[in-house]
This record gives C-alpha cells, structure tokens and sequence, in this order.
C-alpha cells in the first residue's frame, strides 16, 4: 500500500495510482485540499490507473491507522515535530504488529533528526532533498 500524509491536492496520490499498489491512500487534514484531490482523481483516465484501490482520507494523520499490508508512507515534509513523532509511533505500531516490511520516503526531510532517533526505522539511502528509512 501506497500511503501519502499530507496529501493535499492530490498530486503525489495520481502519479502513485498509476503505478499497480495494492491500495493507494492519502490522508490530508484541509477540507478544502480534500475536495481538491477527490477532484483531480475524477480527472484521471481509468485506462492510466494500475492501483487496485484509490482513495483520499480527510482527516489527522496523527490518528490515521496504518493497513496491515507493506507499506510504502510518503511525505513531503508536512507536520511539526511533535505530529511527526505521532505518526510515526502509530507506524511503528501497526509495523511491528504485522511484520510487514515499510519504507518512509521522504522528501525535503526538514525534521529528518526526528527520524533518525526512532531505533525501529534504518537509513536506506539520502541525497540532499530525500530520505529514504527501511523497516524492519
């Protein structure tokens, strides 16, 4: 599963629909970016879409509750600290719990220090705007 937090208008979520992801979920706490992205994934050809499942989340991703499947969680630097510390204890969480391999892809990892402390994630690779983090 393809997950995306912060997801906003969509656009990471329709590049990652065209690709065969078992689900392909965003999680995006504006109403308004919400609508947006439910707007821009209308538009998109269902001959372009190789995901088996589509959907965009309102809602706190500090709260969102992680599919028991492999992940793949994108984020393009959306929350505060003290968020990201949430989301990342409910991933661990529901990591550990299914065993199921994760990656965190992260772009424009400002708060990268908040990663690199939490032992259950390991660096995978990085170049100056991403990060990559593998578990287990």
């Amino acid at each position: 599963s393809f997950v995306d937090l912060g997801s906003g208008k969509g656009r990471v979520l329709v590049l990652a629909a065209q690709q065969p992801f078992l689900q392909v979920i965003g999680v995006e706490f504006s109403a308004e970016l919400h609508e947006i992205a439910l707007s821009n994934f209308a538009s998109l050809r269902p001959e372009l879409v190789r995901a088996k499942k589509v959907q965009s989340i309102c809602g706190d991703a500090a709260n969102y509750l992680f599919p028991a499947t492999p992940l793949a969680v994108f984020l393009f630097n959306p929350f505060t600290a003290p968020v990201l510390s949430r989301v990342l204890h409910n991933l661990e969480r529901a990591v550990v719990a299914g065993g199921q391999v994760c990656y965190l892809l992260y772009y424009m990892p400002v708060l990268a220090s908040v990663i690199d402390r939490e032992p259950w994630l390991r660096p995978h690779s990085a170049a100056r705007d991403w990060a990559i983090y593998q578990a287990p």
